[in-house]
């Protein structure tokens, strides 16, 4: 449907972009209520400075920050390139999940997990957090879809119009719904286990932690969704794209160190001593973002990738 004609197609995407903008503005105000403790269901968004309310004009994403040049107009504070960088992210994420699934049920359904995604990445980036109440999100998402899909196909629906890929669920409703039930459960149960034995190992060789107990529930989430064989394309992702982030990081702190002229004075006392050695190891990494950008790009491609893997033996 969505490729019907062209104008259905640009039509559709520029209203998903649209859609992808204003979920980025209010994804991105959820996430910073959450790292600092206010209310997700009651009160205006407010300047992060001087906590003025923020009217319609002032939350037009992306246009209200280019239109104030990245300022508040109410007491002139500076407001972080994040915010529109952020909403422009989250509506690149969104047209493309679109172009891929089409319009069916199981684009609304990757839409809804890669908003869980954005607030995990954010909140994560942010506070080291890991949002309990997005992986709650991500998991109903992904039982609904499933429950959906069964009544649907049972009331005659046809499988286009909910499967990007109708061809791979062909059979009785309740027989599909019964495939992909053991498909998310063999998927989420067997990633998680098989992500906590590497980390207690790890955990042994390293003598301190290396994963976070949140970043091993997003990859037991992402099992449930993708299942357990496109799930090693997705650690495989996420990790090369968190080795990315880390030499950043790192390059980054080794730069900070070189031209902080007081790391000498700093270290002839206990007090200096502790700030110094603080600044010279490097703070614990956020591996939420690396998980949430490999299961965008196995929404896209992980398929077609392990199909070709397998194809090979």
């Amino acid at each position: 449907m969505l490729y019907a004609s062209p104008f259905i197609t640009t039509y559709s995407l520029v209203c998903v972009a649209l859609l992808g903008l204003v979920m980025g503005s209010f994804l991105g105000c959820l996430a910073w209520r959450i790292t600092h403790g206010e209310s997700v269901l009651r009160g205006r968004s407010h300047c992060d400075e001087c906590g003025h309310a923020l009217g319609i004009g002032d939350l037009i994403p992306v246009f209200s920050w280019l239109a104030h040049h990245g300022k508040c107009k109410y007491c002139g504070a500076r407001i972080s390139a994040k915010h529109p960088i952020g909403e422009l992210l989250c509506a690149t994420a969104y047209v493309t999940i679109v172009a891929h699934y089409g319009i069916t049920l199981e684009a609304v359904e990757m839409l809804v997990f890669a908003s869980a995604l954005f607030v995990i990445s954010l909140t994560d980036i942010e506070d080291y957090l890991v949002p309990n109440g997005a992986i709650v999100v991500a998991i109903a998402a992904r039982i609904v879809f499933i429950a959906a899909a069964y009544a649907l196909l049972a009331s005659g629906v046809d499988a286009a119009l909910i499967f990007a890929e109708p061809a791979k669920h062909v059979g009785a409703p309740a027989d599909v719904a019964l495939a992909l039930v053991r498909d998310s459960l063999i998927g989420g149960v067997g990633v998680g286990i098989i992500i906590i034995v590497i980390v207690i190992v790890m955990d042994k060789v390293l003598g301190k932690e290396s994963m976070g107990g949140g970043d091993i529930k997003l990859f037991a989430v992402a099992g449930f969704y993708f299942g357990w064989q496109q799930c090693l394309f997705l650690v495989i992702v996420a990790c090369i794209v968190g080795l990315v982030f880390a030499a950043f990081q790192m390059k980054r702190q080794s730069q900070e160190d070189e031209n902080d002229k007081q790391l000498a004075e700093d270290i002839k006392d206990q007090t200096g001593f502790d700030a110094a050695l603080e600044r010279t190891c490097l703070p614990a990494f956020p591996f939420g973002p690396s998980i949430a950008i490999a299961c965008w790009i196995t929404m896209l491609f992980g398929a077609p990738v392990v199909n070709w893997y397998f194809k090979l033996f």
